[in-house]
């Protein structure tokens, strides 16, 4: 994976719809092959909060003071579109994160360029013997905290790490999560 650089992406949503929803925070690290890194994070303050999901709301913490402040997107759409620009986006699910980018990109009249995704799904599904894989299950299973999951900032830094963690992981540490998994399974 020689794409540089890695664009680590999260977004968190009113709904499920990117034809109805909209992002309302989003996370962006990106890594150079260097090894150093940049995190560019905003809540982004919905326009159509009468069309949100409700269980979505709950999910991602929105209250309306809490996003009181927070820019609306007409005014981050263009950082976002530069930091997508160039690079690997890397995500959890990642898919359903360009889904919106691209809806919102289109909605302020940009094109979301074309790049290559990598879905941290597939490795977790390679190398961990989980039922399901989402970021809350991976966080048990390693015994990470779940302290300000569901936000952009904390799922895109623990999907960063997951990454890191199996990226390229071989037979010796396959071996370890089973252990991991056999034993807690007792």
């Amino acid at each position: 994976m020689s794409h540089w650089p890695r664009l680590f992406v999260d977004v968190e949503t009113t709904g499920l719809d990117p034809s109805i929803h909209e992002i309302i925070e989003i996370c962006i690290i990106t890594e150079w092959q260097s090894g150093s890194f940049d995190e560019w994070n905003t809540k982004i303050r919905p326009e159509r909060i009468g069309d949100a999901h409700p269980r979505a709301l709950e999910v991602n913490g929105y209250t309306t003071e809490a996003w009181r402040n927070a820019p609306i997107m007409a005014y981050v759409i263009n950082d976002i579109a530069a930091r997508v620009s160039k690079g690997l986006v890397i995500g959890h699910n990642v898919a359903f994160d360009l889904g919106f980018i691209s809806a919102a990109l289109a909605g302020h009249g940009l094109r979301r360029p074309s790049h290559r995704s990598f879905d941290t799904m597939a490795l977790a599904y390679e190398h961990l013997p989980l039922p399901k894989v989402s970021l809350d299950a991976i966080r048990a299973f390693f015994g990470w905290s779940g302290a300000d999951a569901h936000t952009a900032l904390q799922d895109t830094r623990d999907m960063r790490r997951l990454f890191h963690s199996l990226y390229r992981a071989g037979c010796l540490q396959r071996l370890w999560y089973r252990a991991i998994w056999t034993w807690r399974d007792r």
